[in-house]
């Protein structure tokens, strides 16, 4: 069954119209896979990041509460500052200093993670 707003033609000619405008697409798809094959860029490897279960921990721990805390400010510019004041501390306290076990931009990121 073909369905259209064409009250003039019968189904069999519309029909015969899919049919025909397929087909004729055929050639284009073709013709932009063979460019494709020529001219286009090899597929890439991309696996997303490991999970680091330590990290998610860390953070939580260090920071969860405060985040809660400070969800409870009804001003944007009090929240936003004491929120700004908590990941500051959350970076520093796991990453500051020679020997931390991970990286200021991976905490920061995660305390983002939780956050959302």
């Amino acid at each position: 069954m073909v369905e259209s707003e064409a009250q003039v033609l019968s189904e069999q000619t519309m029909l015969g119209a899919v049919v025909f405008g397929h087909e004729q697409m055929q050639t284009a798809i073709a013709a932009i896979q063979e460019l494709a094959s020529e001219a286009g860029k090899p597929a890439w490897e991309w696996a997303p990041p490991e999970v680091d279960p330590a990290l998610i921990e860390a953070v939580a721990a260090q920071a969860e509460s405060g985040l809660i805390e400070a969800y409870t400010i009804k001003d944007k510019q009090e929240r936003y500052a004491k929120i700004g004041d908590i990941k500051a501390a959350a970076v520093e306290t796991l990453s500051g200093g020679e020997g931390a076990a991970w990286k200021g931009d991976a905490v920061g990121g995660q305390f983002g993670k939780l956050e959302s």
